[in-house]
């Protein structure tokens, strides 16, 4: 979560200053590294997940015959 503009006052904040601000775009770029590794995790998770349901589908499959 970013929190740099919560208690942001109107000389520093303005329209537009999520562009320039430093200090948002330092927070940004970290949240956004932190992001992409969780999603990386649950990506590969979820393929673990669903290799293992195919595996359990193919060999009930195969018990029916």
């Amino acid at each position: 979560m970013i929190r740099v503009c919560m208690n942001c006052e109107k000389p520093k904040r303005y329209p537009g200053c999520h562009a320039q601000c430093p200090e948002f775009l330092a927070e940004k770029e970290e949240y956004d590294r932190v992001k992409a590794t969780e999603y990386a995790k649950r990506h590969l998770r979820g393929m673990l997940i669903e290799q293992r349901k195919q595996a359990v589908d193919r060999a009930n499959k195969l018990r029916r015959r």
